[in-house]
Formats: C-alpha cells, sequence, structure tokens
C-alpha cells in the first residue's frame, strides 16, 4: 500500500470519526427552532403594526422588548428599536442597540450610526476611537475625507 492511499484510508477514517461526534439536531429541534422564529417574526410584525397604526406606539415596543428577551441577538429587533430610539433622540438607548447591533451584525453603517450616536451623546472618547476604526474601513476616498474631517473636529 503506498503512502497516498494509507493518507486517504486514514483521512476517511478520521472524517467518519468526526461526524459520529458532530451534535445532531433531531427533525423536532429542527421544527422547534423554525417554529420559535416563525412566532418572534409574528410578534415583531404584530409590534410594527401597534407601532404604525396606533396613536400610543408603547404596546408595540413593548412587544419587541420581549422578544429581544427571548432573543436577544435579533437583528431586526436591535435595528428596529435603534432607529426608534435615534428618531426621538433616545440617544443612551440607540447607543445600546447599536453597540449590541455591532456585536452581533458588524458592519461599517451601524458602526457609523454608533458613532454619530456618540457625538450626539458629547462622548467624544468613544466617538473618536469608533471613527478612527471606520476611517481604516472606509469604501472609498469621500468617505475617508469626510471621516477624517470628523476626527479632528473630535479633538
Amino acid at each position: 500500500m503506498s503512502n497516498k492511499q494509507l493518507i486517504v484510508i486514514l483521512s476517511a477514517i478520521a472524517a467518519v470519526v468526526l461526524l459520529y461526534f458532530l451534535p445532531v439536531k433531531s427533525a423536532s429541534e429542527v421544527k422547534t427552532d423554525a417554529t420559535k422564529e416563525q412566532v418572534l417574526n409574528k410578534k415583531i410584525d404584530e409590534a410594527l403594526n401597534i407601532i404604525q397604526t396606533q396613536p400610543m406606539p408603547m404596546p408595540g415596543i413593548k412587544l419587541l422588548k420581549e422578544v429581544l428577551e427571548e432573543d436577544p441577538k435579533n437583528v431586526r429587533v436591535l435595528e428596529l428599536l435603534s432607529a426608534m430610539s435615534l428618531k426621538t433622540n433616545q440617544y443612551e438607548k440607540a447607543a445600546a442597540y447599536l453597540e449590541r447591533l455591532a456585536e452581533v451584525k458588524p458592519s461599517w453603517e451601524v458602526n457609523r450610526q454608533l458613532g454619530d450616536t456618540y457625538i450626539a451623546l458629547q462622548d467624544t472618547v468613544k466617538a473618536r476611537s469608533i471613527f478612527e476604526k471606520l476611517y481604516e474601513t472606509a469604501p472609498d476616498s469621500t468617505q475617508k475625507e469626510s471621516i477624517q474631517r470628523i476626527i479632528k473636529e473630535l479633538k
């Protein structure tokens, strides 16, 4: 038996052993996960309907917060709550939601919003830190120039 054949056989055995020890979800567990996601999405849709159609949005916001308690990494809810907080000038709440969102789904746009929120909160140390990171990852020269101006203003 050649070395190549031996390597192939050992690799196949290792793959089988690894597959054996991998955690496997049963069909009911997969279905439960899908059902849970559907239930949460239904709650989010219901909350949005309340917020958009009722004169008092708080029951909808409360429903979004309930979803967030059930699923603390729910990107959709974090985006909605941060946007609503920004719209109502509740910058401390917005910063908290954006920080969580930046952990769960990091993006240039989320970090830009977070930096702008720190500016609104007059937290120049955190704002400068965010904008310095944004400068390094800016998608184009126009963005870099804009970010550079902001950093200079924060010093």
